[in-house]
């Protein structure tokens, strides 16, 4: 057998001739399934098997050395066996032996110099990132040639060779590199290895249909390199020929237009087969998308270090991109506007019974506009070739309307087909030229004045797709308030959507006629190009933006008034006060400025609560949708800079309607709706602590009841927001208790905290306890029991009392005793820094992690006891 990693021969572990099946499935047990396997018919090691069935990897124990040590012998036997598998592969032996080495490469390890809380509960991905014993077995020249040899024998046959090759070309940095230069060598040979194997599979697959699994799995390896080894531009890279790393540019670029042109091609070929097209419209989100990903952080990289750097390797790795993007940028777009073409002729009988802006709201969802930020990076880089391809795009579909028009075909199936296509124009065009992040100054073109293009979409709004609306508007506004002798054009947009507005707020019939659809269709459109104009606001322009939107205010706020029980549209106004909330923290408004806001949108919070809160309806998610948008504005009103008590005012309004409505069914049904309330939470406890203890009882144990069920929620994220806010509202409450300060806090208050303890204290005790949220919760645990030690005294005490012997009672108090010794500890640190016990602020890292280990320690101890009965 081969000695593949340059370690003593594992014969004693494996014979491939004899045992090779019940090795391999050993194995996979082990690692897979966590079972309890022992490993002895085959030698496993007693001790690695527990690793595998995920025993606790503790600093102080020998289970960090056998991670090293152990390991590693598993991976010399694995490669070994993989090499003699690539001179006579054996599918099933193979995919298990692959699977183990996938398993072994993606492993986390636990440092014996890290502390108890990051090796045992820390969840961050360490893939690529070896102990030093492992250097000169995992980046020998044999690996890379075993893994590579596999996934050539074995492609096309569903064993995942790529993900393990992608892990073995990730592995990166120290302490497996000792010097950039041995890196950047072994990076180098893995380079040249993908630039053979992607001219092997673009030869292969040309004019043929490969497999969607196939191809995603050669993207990561093409991804893998960049990624895990400090950028296109980074230091690693900067060490390898030059000729090397274009010639790498180069095979990616090649292979990226190869995935268009295939993609495409199987498109054309199948248009006929809703299932073919659907694979095509998948593999273009899996495939082609983490590749314009990759070129988008190229460009990104590339740009920034142009900045800053003008030596050879920038420049032209610049010019190389330059050459190769283009035809990127051209094909990509091709091919989303084939696929968005078919899904109007695919969906149309579908979509027959759903109103416009559902059947349109595909192009807001997160994916699409994450595609659009990708292309559109790639599309500034390369500006004029860009732009030149956006005309033409437009052109040909502006050349088909009028075709249309001509020949009396306006409800030609051909139609709405185009209007998709221009939907994806108008949003491309708005993410390429409207963009501000980096200082640019977008400027109008020429053909766009000439042909007076704002004029004719106020006036044609109601034809094109809704989803284009906000989106066409803030391009507008964004050039016109940015572009310099045509500045006119942003006062044009504004005058005329106003008058559009006036128009229909202003009927005489408006009254009688304001619930029929085709006017309430019309408020929705203006509001959808008044959020358009909100978000083209930035740090420069939007003391002025504001200025024109205020005028809007009392008809906003009339409208809001007509239309408080019809959802879309009250919907449809609460997104454009959302808008401009963000904008007020861009800017300094004057104070009667921000009062009139702050005083327009609690009259439509009155509004809509007495319309709608308490009542039932049949539009009940789009009511949680309105809810989401009242506490995202909520919560950009508490981050505006100012001290403004009537902005408090509206904040209180808000919670005092929404929090009565929250429970857990809610938390667990609207993922949005949980992070907002939350997000919200930790602000207002930051912010106006004062406030929220002041507040009527009823209000006040509305928000905590909320942070009790968030506490629990399942959701680890907003859990942690939760633990976030308790933390806060808990370290306020020992300022007041220790200090002079003039905040009296009520009893119920109090008793709402004390509450808030006992649900966590339990909570630790016999709940559902996920890992990751071990130092949250123990620091929270922390700080009420700090500020509260008479309440934890009586949770102790209730916990071991109600134990049957005295045996069990004596052990539960000596764990309880050695966790309050910590806690002390922890409080006395606090005040030898000059602080109260609750605030940790000046308490080093090393202080906290250990009394959290001690906190890991007890719950250890005690979780596992208190089930036995």
């Amino acid at each position: 057998m081969a000695d593949v990693c340059g370690g003593s021969s594992p014969q004693q572990w494996h014979s491939p001739k004899t045992s090779g099946f019940k090795c391999a499935g050993s194995i996979t047990r082990g690692v897979f399934d966590r079972s309890n396997f022992i490993g002895n018919d085959v030698g496993f090691p007693q001790h690695l098997s527990k690793i595998f069935r995920g025993a606790p990897v503790y600093a102080n124990s020998s289970y960090g050395i056998v991670q090293e040590a152990e390991l590693l012998k598993l991976f010399y036997m694995v490669m070994d066996v993989l090499h003699d598998y690539t001179q006579n592969p054996q599918l099933e032996f193979a995919k298990r032996y692959v699977d183990i080495a996938v398993r072994i490469m993606s492993w986390e390890f636990a440092s014996r110099e890290t502390n108890l809380i990051e090796s045992q509960l820390s969840r961050a991905s360490t893939s690529g990132r070896f102990p030093a014993s492992w250097s000169a077995s995992i980046t020998r020249p044999e690996v890379v040639d075993v893994v590579f040899a596999l996934h050539t024998k074995l492609q096309g046959a569903h064993v995942d060779t790529a993900t393990l090759v992608s892990l073995v070309l990730g592995v990166s940095g120290e302490p497996v590199f000792t010097d950039v230069a041995s890196e950047a060598s072994f990076v180098a040979e893995g380079m040249r290895r993908l630039n053979r194997l992607l001219s092997s599979v673009i030869g292969k697959t040309s004019g043929v249909r490969p497999s969607p699994y196939e191809f995603s799995g050669i993207v990561e390896m093409v991804c893998v390199i960049p990624l895990k080894h400090g950028g296109v531009v980074g230091s690693v890279l900067r060490m390898i020929n030059q000729d090397l790393v274009l010639a790498y540019l180069e095979s990616s670029a090649r292979f990226t237009l190869h995935c268009l042109s295939v993609s495409s091609m199987c498109f054309d070929a199948h248009v006929g087969g809703d299932a073919a097209i659907d694979e095509s419209e998948e593999w273009e989100d899996s495939v082609v998308c983490l590749l314009l990903d990759m070129w988008a952080q190229f460009v990104e990289q590339v740009e920034e270090a142009a900045r800053y750097n003008t030596d050879s390797h920038v420049m032209s790795i610049r010019t190389a991109l330059k050459q190769y993007m283009p035809p990127v940028f051209a094909a990509a777009i091709d091919l989303r506007l084939k696929f968005a073409s078919h899904s109007v002729e695919r969906n149309d009988e579908e979509l027959d019974d759903f109103p416009v802006d559902e059947q349109m709201s595909d192009t807001n969802e997160t994916g699409n506009i994450d595609w659009l930020n990708r292309v559109a990076v790639v599309g500034r880089f390369v500006g004029e070739d860009a732009c030149r391809k956006v005309q033409q795009l437009t052109d040909n579909v502006l050349i088909g309307a009028a075709k249309l028009i001509a020949e009396g075909r306006v409800n030609d199936p051909q139609r709405e087909v185009l209007l998709e296509q221009l939907n994806w124009i108008i949003l491309l065009a708005a993410h390429l030229l409207a963009d501000t992040e980096i200082g640019e100054t977008p400027l109008v073109p020429d053909a766009l004045v000439d042909l007076s293009m704002v004029a004719y979409f106020i006036e044609n709004v109601s034809i094109l797709p809704a989803a284009t609306h906000a989106a066409m508007v803030r391009m507008f506004t964004s050039i016109g308030i940015r572009g310099g002798t045509n500045d006119v054009w942003f006062l044009q947009v504004v005058d005329l959507i106003k008058n559009r507005l006036f128009r229909v707020s202003q009927r005489p019939d408006f009254i009688k006629v304001h619930q029929t659809a085709s006017v309430k269709t019309e408020v929705i459109n203006v509001m959808e190009m008044l959020e358009g104009v909100c978000q083209s606001a930035d740090y420069d322009t939007a003391t002025r933006v504001l200025s024109c939107l205020m005028t809007y205010l009392e008809s906003l706020s009339r409208l809001f008034h007509m239309y408080r029980k019809i959802t879309e549209v009250n919907f449809s106004i609460l997104k454009v006060f959302a808008e401009m909330a963000k904008i007020l923290a861009l800017c300094e408004p004057s104070a009667d400025t921000r009062r009139f806001f702050y005083s327009s949108y609690t009259s439509i919070l009155k509004d809509y609560a007495n319309a709608n809160i308490g009542e039932r309806t049949i539009d009940e998610d789009d009511r949680v949708e309105s809810l989401i948008v009242v506490l995202e504005t909520l919560r950009d009103l508490i981050l505006v800079e100012t001290r403004d008590e009537d902005r408090f005012d509206v904040v209180y309004y808000g919670v005092n309607m929404i929090f009565p409505l929250v429970n857990s069914e809610i938390l667990k049904a609207s993922f949005d709706f949980t992070q907002s309330l939350f997000e919200l939470l930790v602000l207002i406890v930051c912010h106006f602590p004062e406030k929220l203890v002041t507040m009527e009882p009823e209000v006040v144990e509305n928000v905590l009841a909320v942070l009790r069920l968030g506490i629990t929620a399942g959701r680890v994220d907003m859990q942690r927001l939760a633990l976030d806010a308790v933390m806060y509202l808990g370290r306020f409450c020992s300022l007041c208790a220790n200090t002079q300060k003039s905040t009296t806090l009520s009893e119920s208050f109090i008793a709402g905290v004390d509450a808030i303890l006992g649900h966590l204290f339990q909570y630790m005790l016999y709940g559902e306890f996920d890992p990751e949220l071990s130092r949250a919760v123990a620091e929270t645990f922390y700080v009420l029991v700090v500020t509260r030690w008479d309440v934890y005294g009586q949770l102790a005490q209730q916990v071991i009392d109600s134990q049957v012997t005295q045996e069990r009672k004596l052990r539960l108090s000596s764990a309880f005793n050695l966790l309050t010794q910590h806690v002390e500890a922890l409080a006395a640190t606090a005040r030898s820094k000059g602080r109260l016990p609750s605030d940790l602020d000046l308490v080093s890292i090393n202080d906290v992690a250990e009394y959290c280990a001690a906190v890991v320690q007890f719950l250890n101890d005690v979780r596992g006891f208190l089930r036995i009965q």
